[in-house]
């Protein structure tokens, strides 16, 4: 899967039993103020194959951040992944402690349209995105549970409340000492030096 498609994953809802909503529920003030400008290596593991790739990221100001495809190192000649930029926003989750972030990503549009939300963890220059599972997340006001092909439901949250709670209690649930670890499926770190990428090496 190549970062073009890691990142239209992102942009389609590709997980199944996931939380999703309108990315209008957070207003540009909602945002968390993380530095995360510059060059990363991406790592994703979802059902269809995993990939590490490559990407510039550039704070926009408003609390997004840009995140925009570039080559991988070491592949001269490869064409790069096509241009689909996404924006990165994370929200403080209020009751959690600090590096404890509820994720989206959405493209640059006037209109808000529906996302889905991860819980992220941000520590050490380091962003591990977790996605978390309908099926375990209890009922609440605010939220409405959709059954898709297969039987497997998506949980659709209708009120920032409820979407923060339930992300509080994902959360505690993710602090808890356990004896198998759950991983992210998406791990964003910064690129190594050996493995810079230039800025002319970005898209036009």
């Amino acid at each position: 899967m190549s970062l073009r498609g890691f990142l239209a994953a992102l942009l389609a809802l590709l997980l199944g039993g996931c939380w999703i909503g309108n990315g209008a529920l957070f207003a540009p003030d909602d945002l968390a103020s993380v530095e995360l400008d510059g060059h990363y290596e991406i790592g994703a593991n979802f059902p269809e194959g995993s990939t590490r790739q490559f990407a510039r990221f550039e704070a926009l100001g408003d609390g997004r951040t840009r995140i925009v495809p570039l080559r991988s190192p070491g592949e001269p000649g490869a064409e790069f992944a096509e241009d689909r930029e996404a924006l990165l926003s994370l929200v403080a989750i209020p009751g959690a402690a600090n590096g404890w972030y509820l994720a989206f990503v959405s493209e640059d549009e006037t209109e808000p349209r529906e996302v889905q939300f991860y819980i992220a963890r941000y520590e050490s220059a380091r962003l591990a995105l977790h996605a978390p599972n309908c099926d375990g997340t209890p009922r609440r006001d605010g939220m409405e549970r959709l059954f898709e092909d297969g039987g497997s439901r998506t949980c659709r949250f209708t009120t920032r409340e409820a979407l923060l709670d339930a992300a509080r209690e994902g959360v505690a649930e993710l602090s808890a000492s356990r004896i198998f670890p759950v991983e992210p499926v998406v791990t964003i770190v910064p690129a190594d030096n050996e493995h810079e990428i230039g800025e002319d090496e970005a898209p036009e």
